[in-house]
């Protein structure tokens, strides 16, 4: 049976690499296959997400050649999508970045870079840069990961405090389902960096958080919440035990677990405990 990685390299030969914005340059461009179908998060009906990585000077003929800017981030090579689809079949997106970029932003840890690069699977790599590029990430060290845990728990209990109207009869629901949905997704940011992990983009943090060891354990608590809030409507005095048992899930049970593995992990228990007093930290200074 044909794999996921076996598909991926058909059409990047027939999308990617006869693209005529890289003909002259193959040699020169690395390709791996990123996103969801790279860590097998995908459904049948995913994009296939393409990444070309190459050095300054071919990135520079890229881009004249696809009439993109040279100082740009990236190069989208998938313009026209819809033909992409009528004539192979399948959705694609093609980005090239330039090798020194993604390095950089690497070596600063810059986490959804790092979760997109380190999970990305090689396709083509004719000049060794991806494998080049993938050898150098060595993981967060120990003092990059506790400023990291500390700076998202700050911004959780941020939202505890600022984000979320326990007074439902305002009729904030606004500031309710985002607020507890900006909770769940900084849990599960902290539940990846426990790990040493990078985290995803938003829309693959819940299923990275369960995929961790504290994950495991708060996702039950999570997902109520998150039911709770799918279900509010546009009343909060009619539905307001749904806004309390949300609150009472995310402030005071996952966050005693949340604690306890913070903790665990090393960071200073006084310190957590009277993280209150850091909240300005928040606004006024980058943990």
């Amino acid at each position: 049976m044909e794999s996921e990685l076996d598909r991926a390299r058909e059409y990047a030969q027939e999308i990617v690499l006869c693209h005529p914005t890289l003909k002259g340059v193959r040699e020169k461009v690395g390709l791996v296959l990123a996103g969801s179908r790279a860590v097998g998060y995908h459904v049948p009906s995913s994009d296939y997400d393409f990444l070309a990585l190459c050095d300054r000077d071919t990135y520079t003929d890229i881009a004249r050649l696809a009439g993109a800017d040279p100082e740009a981030t990236r190069i989208d090579l998938a313009v026209d999508k819809e033909q992409i689809k009528q004539r192979f079949g399948v959705d694609a997106d093609i980005a090239v970045y330039e090798s020194a970029r993604v390095a950089r932003a690497l070596g600063e840890y810059r986490d959804v870079v790092l979760w997109i690069w380190t999970n990305a699977k090689v396709l083509f790599d004719p000049t060794n840069c991806v494998q080049a590029l993938q050898e150098s990430v060595t993981g967060y060290p120990r003092d990059v990961l506790e400023r990291k845990l500390k700076a998202h728990y700050l911004m959780d209990f941020h939202l505890s405090v600022h984000g979320i109207t326990y007074r439902y009869e305002s009729q904030n629901v606004f500031s309710v389902v985002h607020a507890l949905a900006c909770k769940i997704a900084e849990f599960s940011r902290s539940c990846c960096l426990l790990d040493g992990k990078p985290f995803p983009y938003e829309k693959w943090l819940l299923r990275a958080c369960q995929e961790t060891t504290t994950g495991a354990r708060l996702s039950p608590f999570l997902l109520r919440a998150l039911g709770n809030v799918t279900h509010l409507g546009d009343d909060l005095v009619e539905r307001s035990e749904l806004v309390r048992q949300a609150v009472y899930a995310l402030d005071t049970e996952a966050c005693d677990i949340l604690d306890e593995a913070l903790v665990s992990w090393g960071l200073d228990k006084a310190w957590v405990d009277n993280a209150y007093d850091c909240l300005g930290d928040v606004l006024f200074k980058q943990l």
